[in-house]
Parts: structure tokens; sequence; C-alpha cells
């Protein structure tokens, strides 16, 4: 039993840890190098964008609040948008983030705020922030150009 006990604490310190090491290398500001919204079925380039991303600090206690934490996108043409993030921080390789549109922005509707609905795998090494749909996370987005299923893409590098 107390074995078991050991292996649970271990598992919660290893994944709070975790979620601590992501919500510190996601906070500043990242400029966009890569946003590519594909259609699954014939590759085709339905989205491009070049937005910067300003993640404000979060705590782990306003990231496990139904994800509290901040962050601004604003698009090159200067249109900016408020939305909160939460991460999901596994102590397996895959690690998620998800955007929630604050409510100053939800009235906006465009292909953007559209490839930003629902979760995506998030990946921060050195100054390098990607994040990207995969088999867990395509599914529920609202359509873009008619397209339900598609591909996300982005790579962003920190200032």
């Amino acid at each position: 039993m107390r074995t078991l006990l050991g292996l649970f604490g271990l598992l919660l310190f290893t994944s709070c840890s975790e979620e601590r090491r992501l919500l510190n290398r996601i906070e500043g500001v990242f400029e966009t190098t890569e946003f590519v919204v594909t259609d699954d079925a014939t590759g085709n380039v339905l989205f491009t964008a070049s937005p910067t991303w300003q993640f404000a600090e979060c705590g782990r206690r306003s990231n496990s609040d139904e994800g509290q934490c901040l962050v601004t996108i604003t698009e090159a043409n200067g249109a900016s948008y408020s939305y909160r993030y939460q991460l999901s921080a596994s102590n397996q390789d895959t690690d998620f983030i998800s955007f929630r549109i604050s409510r100053e922005s939800a009235d906006i509707e465009n292909d953007l705020t559209r490839a930003l609905g629902g979760a995506l795998v998030i990946d921060i090494r050195d100054n390098e922030l990607r994040m990207f749909t995969n088999d867990q996370t395509r599914g529920g987005r609202r359509a873009i150009q008619g397209i339900q299923d598609y591909q996300v893409s982005i790579i962003a590098t920190k200032r």
C-alpha cells in the first residue's frame, strides 16, 4: 500500500512540475515563423497567418482554474484578439494547449479564430514554440472554407 501511495505521489509531483515548466517556458512574446492550415483530404493550404503571441505570466492555480491564463494574439494587420489558454501537461511525450476566445473578442469569427478552436499539441524547446493537430486533437473544429477536417501547424520563436 505504501508503495502504491508513493508511486501516486511521484506521479502527481512529476505532472505538477511538468505543468510548471511549461507555464514558465511559454510566458513571453513569440513571433510566428509558420502558421499553416491544410485540408486533410487534399493537402491544399486553406489558411496562413503570421501573428505575434503574447503569453502573460500564469500560475498553476490560474491554469488549473478553467484556463484563466491570458494570451493576446496580434495579426500582421494590427488586429488583436484576447484569448484564455490552458495547458494540460502530461508526464508522457504529449502536452496540450487549448484556447478560448475572451468575451471582449467573442464576436470575431475568422479563419484564425476557427483554427485555434479545440486543443493543439504543444512542444516548447529552446526558444521555439510548436503547436499542431494530431489524431487526438482533430475533431470538433469549426469549418474553414467549408472544410471540417484540417491540420494546423504553428511554429513561433521567442523574442
